[in-house]
């Protein structure tokens, strides 16, 4: 198994990564004043069948490793998005705050989506995991399973890694409310090595992670059609 397990004195409740910007752009039609696709950033994006789409709308060199583990945790079969900083340096003035992000392909296959999945990174050396976003349920199972392959997992933020704003871009598939993945510095670093901040390959450490995400995903899955059968 491969160890993700932090040292015992450190807990992930005592260490609070802080993670403030001040964005450049409130919003994505600020952004493209001063920003031009395919120059500064590029955006991927595909439909999935699962009713899950998977987003890190600060890719590449914005928050790195995070679009890469996106796509894993999507796969072919959950939706996927990603806005990628492709610039040579100051990648972090292309960050829009997720209550204010509406590039439009990410709200399109969002509204297209029962739930949606963002994945952030945030500073701090420490392997820490912070779950945010209003769907509850889906945050304990996504804790029970990473906690399964020996990852600590915080599920209760920062108030600015939390969100719980309905504005949030993770909140904003059909269901309204939706999971939020904050990855650290260091947690990215032990999931990516050198790679991270090249998105290229997909590492052991990156698979086994991803994959106790989407057993999370159709496990909630599950439930949700248990659930529907019993009211139907």
């Amino acid at each position: 198994m491969i160890n993700f397990r932090m040292p015992p004195t450190l807990t992930c409740r005592a260490i609070r990564a802080k993670f403030i910007i001040m964005d450049r752009f409130r919003n994505f039609a600020a952004l493209r004043r001063h920003a031009r696709e395919d120059r500064d950033f590029t955006v991927e994006t595909r439909k999935g069948q699962s009713g899950y789409a998977i987003m890190a709308p600060h890719g590449g060199g914005i928050e790195p490793a995070t679009a890469i583990t996106a796509a894993a945790i999507a796969g072919t079969d959950h939706g996927y998005y990603a806005l990628k900083g492709i610039r040579s340096r100051n990648n972090g003035q292309l960050h829009i705050a997720s209550e204010r992000f509406d590039e439009p392909r990410a709200l399109a296959l969002a509204k297209v989506s029962h739930t949606v999945i963002t994945v952030h990174g945030c500073s701090g050396g420490q392997l820490v995991v912070y779950t945010g976003g209003r769907d509850a349920r889906l945050r304990g199972r996504v804790v029970q399973y990473l906690a399964d392959i020996g990852i600590s997992v915080d599920d209760i933020p920062p108030p600015s890694l939390g969100g719980l704003r309905r504005d949030n871009l993770c909140n904003q598939g059909n269901s309204g409310k939706g999971l939020q993945l904050e990855l650290s510095a260091g947690f990215r670093r032990r999931l990516m090595g050198p790679q991270i901040s090249r998105d290229s390959a997909f590492t052991p450490q990156l698979r086994t992670f991803a994959q106790a995400i989407r057993q999370a995903l159709y496990d909630h899955l599950s439930s949700l059609n248990d659930q529907s059968k019993v009211t139907a």
